[in-house]
């Protein structure tokens, strides 16, 4: 079909705004001769929570692009490696694709301009996207022998989330701010430790130790950063913490209660809404269970409580 086009109203819109205000890479469209391109572009990020999904059902919507009015649809889901997306609908291509593409061009017509810009188009994407696998593992295996102790540092310590760290400091800053109260009828006052996917708060009064935390809300998150959501529940580790799961599930009247709650940010223009969202959502686990959640500690492990810190 595309040999036959006109292409005499083409409109490219960068980040076209859906309905829904999610916003696709690259949307294409001719209105007279009623078709759609709708191109998401991914290079060193993995797709987000139903984002193909929902550019596919948003493109439908009457005050988008309907159907009847753009009858020539295609969905394109562009990787270097030509990953395949969620959507069945959005059809995926690889750089390499293109690379084939802009090199059959050459010759058909294209000005002196034009073969330049084509030429050095497809030499940007062999040099910074395109790298095989055999070349990268060389540059990785020079980095490392060069730099060892320095990349070792970063994948030891400098691993994390944006997105989990700016709610616990929300979360600890709304509890510093205001008084809960324990089981005993005294003040909370909390403290918090992390590692490597995860973040942890609790009443600093409650029997924990570094490695032993039978109890306490706890934050996870990809520790590599190929998508920065957080899942927060309470944790319960061993060897007490299943003693005092099962005994707090007995409390609520079962596990059902017990379900992570997830967050994600899609970007640094969405980090702060999903920072309060998701401070909004540990605070309201932490009300309305911390009561029980003590309860069944101290019930399950009446030992511990005995020379705990005051």
């Amino acid at each position: 079909m595309a040999q036959v086009l006109s292409l005499t109203d083409v409109r490219v819109d960068i980040e076209f705004t859906l309905p829904d205000q999610r916003r696709p890479d690259l949307v294409l469209s001719s209105p007279s001769e009623g078709w759609l391109c709708v191109v998401e572009n991914k290079i060193d990020s993995l797709e987000g929570t139903r984002q193909t999904e929902a550019y596919y059902e948003e493109a439908q919507r009457e005050d988008a692009f309907p159907p009847n009015r753009y009858p020539y649809r295609l969905f394109v889901y562009l990787t270097p490696q030509g990953q395949v997306p969620r959507s069945p609908y959005f059809t995926p291509m690889s750089y390499g694709t293109i690379r084939e593409i802009l090199t059959s061009l050459r010759g058909e017509g294209a000005s002196a301009l034009g073969q330049v810009v084509l030429d050095q188009y497809g030499k940007c994407l062999e040099t910074n996207v395109m790298m095989n696998e055999d070349e990268l593992r060389k540059v990785c295996r020079y980095l490392y022998r060069q730099h060892r102790e320095a990349i070792d540092a970063i994948y030891a310590y400098g691993r994390g989330s944006a997105l989990a760290q700016a709610v616990l400091t929300g979360v600890l800053e709304g509890l510093q701010s205001t008084a809960i109260i324990d089981t005993s009828g005294n003040q909370v006052e909390w403290t918090s430790s992390s590692g490597v996917g995860w973040m942890a708060l609790w009443p600093r009064h409650w029997p924990t130790r570094p490695g032993y935390y039978p109890a306490y809300y706890g934050m996870w998150f990809d520790p590599a950063g190929r998508r920065d959501a957080i899942k927060m529940n309470i944790g319960f580790n061993t060897p007490d913490g299943p003693n005092v799961r099962r005994r707090y599930a007995e409390v609520v009247g079962g596990d059902k209660s017990i379900a992570p709650v997830e967050v994600e940010a899609r970007g640094p223009e969405s980090l702060a809404m999903a920072t309060r969202e998701g401070v909004t959502k540990l605070r309201a686990l932490i009300d309305a269970s911390i009561v029980l959640v003590e309860r069944a500690y101290r019930e399950a492990v009446p030992e511990g409580w005995a020379g705990g810190p005051r």
